[in-house]
C-alpha cells in the first residue's frame, strides 16, 4: 500500500487476516530492499511477539491500552537483541478525551503492579512511596507531569475534574518534587522529617503550598535533582511551614467533629433510655423531665 500524501510505501495487517498474509506484510517490512517505509498494526497484532527490531527504531501509538503490560510488550518490540539504534517511542493523544481516561486507569492499575514489585522501604510511608511510584512511571513514559495528581483528585470531583486544569498540573509538578527529595534523604536526614508527616495532609499541603506559583516555576523545580531541590531551592522550608499550618486546621476540624459525633452519640442514648423506660400504659402524653436523664458532663 503506497500512502500518496506522504510518498510513504505502507504495510499493514489486520486482526481479521490470515497468519500467511501477516507473516507476509512483516517480512516485505523487515526487506531492507522492499522499499516499505511504515508498517501499521493494532496493540493486540503488536503484542504477539512480531520482530521489527532488525529494521525499526521509531514507533508510535495512537491510543493507551488500559493493561500497562500490553504497552509494555509494544515497546520492547524495537527493544530487542540485534537492535543498533536509539529507540524511540512517540505517544499522541487527544487531550480532554477518552484516551484521559484510559490513560488513568492503565498508570493507576500499573502502580500498584510496581509497589509489590519495587518493595519501596523509605521509611516515609505509603503515601510517600506511592509518590515515588508514579514518578518512576513518569520518567518511563515521558509525562509532562506525575499523573498521581489524577488519581488524587478526581475522586473529589469526578464530573467536574479536569485532567490539564492548571491546579491538576502544578500538583503534578509538586509530587515530582516530593518524590526527587524523597530518594535524595542522605544527608539531609535532620531536614527531612516532614516526609515522615505529609503523607496524611498530601493534597492539602501541596495544594495550597502551589495556589500561588505559576505553572512555568513549578515545572522548572520539578526538572531539578534532589540534590538541587535540598541545597538551592530550599522546598522542604516552604513544604514545611505549609504542612504545618494545614495540620493545625486539620487538627482542629477533627477535634471538632469528634465532639460533634460524641453530643450526637449521647444525644441518641437518651433517646433510646427515654423509649426503654417509657410506659405503654400511660398514653401516648406520658413524658419525663429531661433534667431526670441528665448526665454529668
Amino acid at each position: 500500500m503506497c500512502d500518496d500524501l506522504l510518498s510513504l510505501r505502507v504495510n499493514t495487517c489486520r486482526a481479521k487476516d490470515r497468519a500467511h498474509d501477516t507473516l507476509k506484510q512483516v517480512r516485505e517490512f523487515n526487506d531492507p530492499d522492499s522499499g516499505s517505509q511504515v508498517f501499521i498494526a493494532n496493540m493486540s497484532m503488536l503484542s504477539t511477539g512480531v520482530n521489527l527490531h532488525t529494521c525499526c527504531h521509531l514507533g508510535i501509538t495512537v491510543s493507551f491500552a488500559q493493561n500497562a503490560n500490553l504497552m509494555r510488550q509494544v515497546h520492547y518490540l524495537l527493544h530487542r537483541l540485534g537492535q543498533t539504534k536509539p529507540v524511540t517511542w512517540h505517544a499522541i493523544k487527544a487531550i480532554d478525551s477518552f484516551h484521559d481516561h484510559q490513560e488513568l486507569h492503565c498508570v493507576a492499575k500499573l502502580a500498584s503492579q510496581l509497589a509489590a514489585e519495587l518493595d519501596l522501604q523509605t521509611g516515609f510511608g505509603d503515601g510517600i512511596e506511592e509518590v515515588i511510584v508514579f514518578e518512576c512511571m513518569r520518567a518511563y513514559y515521558h509525562h509532562s507531569f506525575n499523573r498521581l495528581a489524577w488519581v488524587l483528585l478526581k475522586p473529589s470531583d469526578p464530573t467536574g475534574f479536569r485532567y490539564y486544569a492548571d491546579n491538576t498540573i502544578k500538583l503534578g509538578h509538586a509530587l515530582s518534587i516530593i518524590a526527587k527529595m524523597a530518594i535524595s534523604t542522605e544527608g539531609k536526614e535532620h531536614r527531612a522529617y516532614f516526609l515522615r508527616d505529609i503523607g496524611r495532609y498530601l493534597v492539602q499541603t501541596l495544594t495550597e503550598w502551589v495556589s500561588d506559583k505559576p505553572v512555568e516555576d513549578l515545572y522548572r523545580r520539578s526538572l531539578a535533582t534532589g540534590a538541587e531541590l535540598w541545597d538551592n531551592e530550599e522546598a522542604d522550608k516552604e513544604i514545611a511551614q505549609v504542612l504545618e499550618q494545614v495540620r493545625a486546621r486539620c487538627e482542629e476540624d477533627e477535634a471538632e467533629e469528634e465532639a460533634r459525633q460524641t453530643h450526637l452519640a449521647l444525644q441518641k442514648e437518651r433517646t433510646r433510655q427515654r423509649d426503654a423506660f417509657k410506659d405503654p400504659n400511660f398514653g401516648d402524653d406520658w413524658e419525663v423531665e429531661d433534667d431526670f436523664w441528665a448526665t454529668e458532663e
